[in-house]
């Protein structure tokens, strides 16, 4: 069957098949054949992600918007995933020899720039080769079940751990902006007499005449 199936929003049922898609002939597009042009026109013009299927090349495209994605066969995902969980295990003991370093500092109460940054460090790397290897488990569907127990048993903790460090070692989290009207040295002036310009004691104050200046003679 050469052509589409469209299937229903929640993909539960099909709403028609062997359809022939005519999308606009004036939406852009780097396809050669004509299905995948079809394709592509179709999920920028609809706003839905298109699947083509090329039995002759073997060759299942995903386009969503104006991105393309070519599937790869679940046996070289497999592999490649295998090896970025073998990192992952290095980066993981890693982060945790940098942690423990980092809380002996503390315990010493010696604690330097560097063993703080360097902890970030590998929490980054961590989060990173994490999010590699969840994209490949999607992509795997029912095949990466085990891959995806894996990676959260690796990930347990980490988003956490990051969360805490920013909070222990960041100056000011959340800045309050200053008026840029108004001078550094005078921002608590500025901000505390509005206040109290209107209270009683401040009008009585303010109503006080000023002192009289009385030349010395020469």
């Amino acid at each position: 069957m050469d052509g589409a199936v469209v299937l229903s929003t929640d993909c539960s049922r099909i709403v028609r098949a062997n359809v022939q898609l005519v999308p606009d002939p004036s939406i852009p597009t780097d396809e050669s054949g004509t299905r995948h042009r079809s394709a592509e026109r179709s999920a920028i013009q609809t706003g839905y992600p298109v699947i083509s299927v090329s039995h002759s090349m073997n060759i299942v495209t995903v386009y969503v918007g104006g991105d393309r994605h070519v599937l790869t066969d679940s046996a070289t995902i497999l592999s490649r995933a295998n090896q970025a969980i073998a990192t992952l295990e290095r980066y993981k003991a890693r982060l945790d020899e940098v942690s423990r370093q980092l809380s002996r500092a503390e315990i010493e109460d010696f604690v330097t720039l560097r063993d703080v940054m360097t902890v970030v460090q590998r929490l980054e790397l961590v989060r990173r080769i994490g999010l590699v290897i969840d994209y490949d488990a999607v992509e795997l569907g029912t095949d990466g079940r085990q891959l995806r127990l894996q990676l959260e048993e690796l990930l347990g903790g980490n988003d956490i751990a990051r969360e805490l460090i920013v909070r222990d070692y960041h100056a000011n989290p959340e800045p309050r902006p200053r008026p840029k009207s108004t001078p550094p040295w005078m921002s608590w002036t500025h901000s505390r007499t509005p206040s109290c310009s209107t209270s009683p004691c401040w009008q009585r104050f303010s109503a006080i005449p000023p002192p009289r200046r009385h030349r010395t003679p020469r």
